[in-house]
């Protein structure tokens, strides 16, 4: 195995996927501010891994030259800022959207309109082959600083619960489709 093929193999690995750790910390109801740091530092890990494996990905591609430097490391930084740009953009428009859009009266429109710029972020960076997840977290970074301030006191108890409902129901698919491929593999 040569460097490239290491260094491809030692970013995938390298994430570490907290959840566990965090349906724990929600059982045990620890500090919201530690919830929130290991989350986001997880996050962070993933989406890393994920720019580092296109990086690395490409030297195989073009080998360890000048040339193959060059374009890691324009891939590595147009991954970054590209999808931070898409993530506070479309952020931007979700915000103006809650400002503009006459929405006082509308506490659903409101929950729906947070958590689907949260989704069209991911899928515009992901669509853009940058990465979604750096998308949607700088989306949410923004919407979590200026949204929330646009939302009425229903739509922002509304929102808040629809997104913990959807948030939990995503850890219980993750952890469901891992035990099935697990029970799967052993009995195969």
């Amino acid at each position: 195995m040569g460097l490239a093929e290491a260094l491809t193999f030692a970013s995938l690995i390298s994430a570490v996927d907290p959840v566990g750790t965090l349906a724990v910390f929600g059982s045990l109801q620890v500090d919201p501010k530690l919830n929130i740091l290991v989350f986001g530092e997880s996050i962070l890990n993933d989406a890393v891994s994920i720019v580092l494996y296109k990086t690395f990905d490409k030297f195989q591609e073009l080998g360890f030259s000048q040339q193959g430097l060059t374009e890691a490391t324009g891939m590595f930084f147009l991954t970054c800022f590209g999808s931070t740009f898409i993530g506070l953009g479309v952020g931007l428009v979700g915000c103006l959207l809650l400002k503009y859009g006459r929405m006082d009266h509308h506490p659903h429109a409101q929950a729906l309109l947070v958590f689907a710029h949260g989704l069209l972020s991911y899928y515009f960076g992901d669509g853009a082959t940058l990465s979604g997840i750096i998308s949607a977290f700088s989306c949410g970074i923004f919407m979590g600083m200026y949204a929330d301030r646009n939302l009425s006191p229903k739509g922002r108890s509304l929102t808040h619960s629809f997104l913990l409902i959807i948030s939990s129901l995503a850890d219980l698919l993750v952890f469901f489709s891992i035990g099935c491929g697990a029970l799967l593999n052993a009995h195969a």
